[in-house]
């Protein structure tokens, strides 16, 4: 088990998602659910295929061949009712790894997915963290090497149910004097409207770039 991220019900809990690697090799996410004195509460309403050690953890997909695979854990919100975790998820139409959005009830039930990706050459690399503002869930992602580095958004509505809906992008290539420029783990923050970005509230992103006139080649 690799402890990731947490983040806090409203009822001041503390969800902890991991990455677990079963035998064999088969990725799974992980939910623990905490007190106030650190003690493990029960999730009241998993799905029986989810839930070990007396409803304790959340295991997903745990052998559920009908949802996709798990590669990597990335970053976990809670938003109303809902738990986000971002992870890179195994898609199989196309044959590719892309980011995925998982929702789980904050009783643990109805997981539910969502992946950063369509059929407009959209990016389907690296996912890097999220935010959940505004009824709007954004993802940071990167490229890779072999593209052009720099980095992508996909930005969802979150709907009164909790799932997602109209994914909208954005992409942002390497500048022009750097080999590459990539997002780094995890380094994005919401700015609010006491350091506006052009006079509206933004985010600002933690990169590192590779500049090409560096005799070195190295990251800065």
């Amino acid at each position: 088990y690799r402890g990731i991220k947490a983040a806090r019900l409203s009822n001041g809990d503390i969800v902890v998602v991991g990455e677990v690697t079963f035998p064999g090799g088969a990725k799974q996410v992980g939910l623990t659910r905490r007190g106030a004195n650190g003690q493990r509460i029960a999730w009241p309403n998993v799905d029986a295929q989810y839930g070990h050690f007396s409803s304790q953890y959340i295991l997903y997909p745990n052998g559920n061949t009908s949802v996709p695979p798990i590669y990597s854990v990335h970053d976990i919100k809670v938003y109303g009712d809902n738990i986000y975790v971002l992870v890179t998820g195994h898609l199989s139409d196309p044959d590719t790894y892309a980011p995925n959005v998982l929702r789980f009830g904050t009783d643990g039930s109805g997981p539910g997915w969502w992946f950063a990706y369509d059929d407009g050459g959209s990016p389907v690399n690296d996912a890097v963290a999220m935010d959940i503002y505004g009824g709007k869930l954004v993802v940071l992602g990167r490229h890779s090497l072999g593209v052009t580095g720099g980095f992508w958004t996909v930005k969802w509505d979150v709907e009164s149910g909790g799932g997602l809906a109209d994914a909208t992008f954005g992409d942002f290539p390497a500048p022009g004097s750097y080999d590459r420029s990539e997002p780094v783990d995890i380094a994005f923050r919401r700015v609010g409207s006491l350091v506006p970005i052009g006079g509206n509230p933004g985010y600002y992103v933690l990169s590192s770039r590779k500049w090409s006139a560096d005799s070195a080649n190295e990251d800065f």
